[in-house]
């Protein structure tokens, strides 16, 4: 499984490698776990690499470009990945005022690993996303 953690806050993607780290182990699956702290490199990397992530997690409060600015980059010029997102943040509110309709999984930080688990089951399982 490859996941592509895209967050401004280092600790963040510590935590959300540690917690895919766990969820990979607890379902005996490899994983690679890419983290990006520059949203602007995460766009690149979305646009030129998107193809070879099974899962991208997405905070929403990040500089230069937000979260739900890249999530509707996304929606729009890459469908196919829209439902490979799962969003990581602390400002739910400011995706449900942004992006009021999207169908993104969402997970609140502090992260809790049960609820990380919950959603990427959800994106793995239900949107019948083949793991590596």
């Amino acid at each position: 499984m490859n996941v592509l953690a895209i967050d401004d806050d280092d600790i963040s993607l510590r935590v959300v490698t540690a917690v895919a780290s766990r969820y990979a182990s607890e379902h005996d699956l490899e994983i690679t776990v890419k983290t990006v702290s520059d949203p602007v490199q995460a766009m690149l990397l979305l646009v030129t690499e998107g193809e070879q992530y099974d899962v991208v997690t997405l905070d929403v409060r990040m500089p230069k470009i937000s979260g739900d600015e890249i999530f509707s980059s996304v929606q729009k010029n890459y469908p196919h990945l829209k439902d490979r997102i799962l969003f990581i943040t602390g400002n739910a509110f400011l995706l449900e005022d942004h992006l009021p309709e999207h169908s993104a999984e969402v997970v609140q930080k502090p992260i809790s690993y049960i609820c990380f688990k919950k959603s990427m089951d959800a994106i793995i399982k239900l949107k019948d996303i083949s793991i590596h």
